[in-house]
């Protein structure tokens, strides 16, 4: 581990995560005087080889060359994490066929497929 800020450091993570796959997880240090804590992570992002990982505070102890970590990806809470991340569909919690904000204040126009009043066909 290499420490460039108290609540940013680098990481070398074995396994093939992509890009952002830590952002919203947890961070655990198995030793040290920051053993107790589990810090929120608030960015994942790669330089080089190493993974640097900012955390949204600091570690109450300052963080040490060499001290191991124990990282837990993230979840931004999308279907598409769910399924492609996790593949666990059959548990998400959310509602992804909603439509967004811009759905409901429209209103309906003639010739507008959905919206123009007249018959549904099939």
């Amino acid at each position: 581990m290499a420490v460039s800020s108290p609540g940013t450091f680098a990481v070398a993570v074995l396994g093939g995560y992509t890009v952002g796959a830590f952002t919203g997880g947890m961070v655990r240090f198995p030793t040290g005087a920051d053993s107790a804590a589990l810090l929120p992570i608030l960015a994942h992002t790669r330089s080089g080889t190493l993974d640097v990982i900012a955390l949204w505070t600091p570690p109450a102890a300052a963080l040490a060359i060499g001290n191991p970590v124990i990282l837990t990806v993230g979840c931004d809470k999308r279907f598409e994490t769910c399924r492609g991340r996790f593949n666990n569909i059959n548990n998400f919690r959310g509602f992804p066929h909603i439509p967004g904000n811009d759905f409901l204040t429209a209103y309906a126009r003639q010739g507008e497929p959905g919206l123009d009043g007249g018959l549904l066909t099939s």
